[in-house]
C-alpha cells in the first residue's frame, strides 16, 4: 500500500523559463515511529535539485537506519524523479534535518513531491 504526502507545486511561467515553484507545506506524514515533515524543494537556476524536511524519531529506541523516499510527480502523474535520505544510528526524540537530492535534477515544472516509503531498522 503507498503512503503518500503531496507537495502542491503552483506553476508559471516567466520569460522562456518556469518560474520557481510556490509549494503548499503538506501535513506531516508518519510511519514505522517516525515522523516526516517535507519543508521545501531546494531550486538553483530554475533547476529543482532535491527536497529539504525533518524527520523525527518518535520511537524509545536508537534506529540503526531510516531511510526517507520520495518521488517526484508531473502533471499527469508520471514519475519524473525521485530522491532519497538516509540517516544512521537515529536516537529517540531526535530531529535530523535532511537534503534528499534528486536523482536527476528537474527543469520542468512538477506537480507534487510524494513520500514513497519510510524504511527503518532497529
Amino acid at each position: 500500500m503507498r503512503h503518500s504526502l503531496v507537495l502542491l507545486a503552483l506553476g508559471a511561467l516567466a520569460s522562456c523559463h518556469a518560474a520557481d515553484p510556490v509549494l503548499e507545506m503538506p501535513k506531516p506524514f508518519q510511519r514505522g515511529g517516525v515522523r516526516v515533515t517535507l519543508q521545501e524543494v531546494y531550486i538553483a537556476n530554475h533547476i529543482a535539485l532535491g527536497v529539504r524536511g525533518v524527520a523525527e524519531n518518535l520511537g524509545t529506541e536508537t534506529l540503526k537506519s531510516c531511510t526517507v523516499k520520495l518521488v517526484v510527480l508531473d502533471f499527469h502523474d508520471l514519475q519524473v524523479s525521485d530522491a532519497v535520505a538516509t540517516r544512521e544510528n537515529f536516537a529517540p526524540g531526535e530531529m535530523w534535518h535532511f537534503e534528499a537530492p534528486f536523482s536527476s535534477p528537474y527543469d520542468d515544472e512538477f506537480n507534487s513531491v510524494v513520500v514513497d516509503r519510510i524504511n527503518v531498522t532497529k
